[in-house]
């Protein structure tokens, strides 16, 4: 009876320690953490500034979307004009599978062109609405390639845990 004993609160020794030793490792970061991780030091290392103008920054995220201003896009009318990107449209991949693009215009930076599902609402002959789906480019550009590719790793991660699609290329 008192081997018996012994052998059981060994094992339960042995499991509280396993136990204990997995909590001492990370399997990744949260969704909590990866937010938190891109407001604190994304900001600043996403940030090109060109001359007295802010050229491309990441503004902040919260648990849905991605705020950012990017006065390189000819799209946009006005400076400073803040857009988001929903962190569910984004389609997550691997950083190295990401295509790289040197910037057409006068300032010498590479992006990264990063795939965005756009759903919009197309009125049918019949005058109902049908979801169209397309995939479109978040284009982020950088300077300094070691930064860049930590701030993209951090919202790849943001995006895989909140329920974005993998971006799956077949050939």
């Amino acid at each position: 009876m008192m081997r018996k004993f012994w052998i059981n609160q060994q094992m339960a020794v042995m499991l509280i320690c396993i136990l204990f030793g997995f909590q001492g490792f990370s399997f990744g970061q949260t969704k909590k953490e990866s937010i938190k991780w891109i407001n604190a030091n994304g900001v600043s290392l996403s940030s090109i500034s060109q001359g007295q103008t802010n050229y491309f920054s990441i503004v902040k995220v919260d648990k849905d979307s991605l705020f950012f201003i990017n006065n390189g896009d000819e799209k946009v009318v006005g400076w400073d004009v803040k857009q988001s990107i929903a962190l569910k449209d984004i389609l997550y991949e691997d950083l190295s599978t990401l295509e790289r693009r040197k910037n057409t215009d006068h300032y010498q930076l590479t992006n990264y062109a990063v795939k965005v599902r756009n759903i919009t609402k197309e009125k049918t002959k019949n005058g109902r609405f049908k979801k169209v789906e397309d995939i479109v480019e978040f284009i982020f550009p950088f300077e300094d390639e070691h930064k860049a590719n930590r701030v993209v790793s951090a919202i790849m991660n943001l995006a895989r845990l909140s329920g974005a699609k993998e971006n799956v290329q077949y050939y």
